[in-house]
């Protein structure tokens, strides 16, 4: 749930007309909260009242400033706006007089910005680290791993490693597994396999064979071939 916005009135007539007004404007029931100061004779406590707010589904700790202001003879309003009607919310709360909720905005400190180092800045990471295994410290992964008793520990006896998981042993007698897996040969007498395989010449008498296969010069006198053949400026102004 976002965060609600929440407005103080210094009279409990206008917060009940702000709440009236918002619910006109078709914002349900469920997502205005009011909550007026209560009379000399009611004697409510700080803790209630702050139940009361919390009831707008309100943090404690938000709840806790919002009830001292209550307590001292203000009244609350507090409103969930769907997505896209936040604006209308405030200014409605706004045009019946509104005070500031007294509830400080959170600020996100801001980070210092190197434009010698752009990828540690953006990721909030030092140039140079002390750490011989950051890696392994920012995943919270042990730099060595030692087999383990108990239950993974019977299931692997020893250090378990890539090699275990893919179920592939870490030394094989085989000379060439890769080759003899797919059925290569190691060496081949051909100077040249792939291009006998393709059935292409190694060598071409043209000199730009790319070139003639496209149909394309190989010099033009056009300094922006590129954006002359898409259509494109060379240059673009920003507007």
């Amino acid at each position: 749930m976002r965060e609600p916005i929440v407005r103080l009135f210094i009279s409990a007539s206008q917060a009940q007309n702000a709440a009236a007004a918002l619910l006109a404007a078709q914002f349900a029931p469920g997502r205005v909260h009011l909550v007026s100061a209560p009379s000399p004779s009611d004697h409510a406590s700080l803790d209630e009242i702050t139940a009361s707010v919390m009831a707008g589904y309100v943090l404690r700790s938000r709840a806790r400033v919002l009830a001292e202001r209550i307590l001292g003879g203000c009244s609350l309003v507090v409103v969930h706006p769907p997505f896209g009607s936040a604006g209308l919310a405030i200014r409605t709360l706004e045009s019946f007089g509104a005070t500031e909720s007294g509830l400080a905005s959170a600020v996100e400190p801001s980070r210092a910005w190197d434009e010698a180092a752009p990828l540690s800045s953006a990721l909030a990471l030092p140039v140079r680290w002390n750490q011989p295994t950051p890696l392994s410290n920012m995943l919270c992964l042990p730099a060595l791993k030692k087999s383990r008793p108990g239950f993974l520990g019977d299931l692997y006896p020893h250090t378990l490693s890539m090699s275990d998981v893919i179920g592939m042993p870490v030394l094989c007698s085989v000379g060439a597994p890769l080759s003899r897996l797919l059925g290569l040969k190691l060496l081949k007498q051909g100077a040249a396999p792939l291009s006998s395989t393709l059935g292409l010449k190694l060598l071409r008498q043209g000199a730009a064979p790319l070139s003639k296969a496209l149909g394309l010069k190989l010099l033009s006198r056009n300094p922006a071939p590129l954006s002359s053949l898409f259509g494109l400026p060379a240059l673009c102004r920003a507007g």
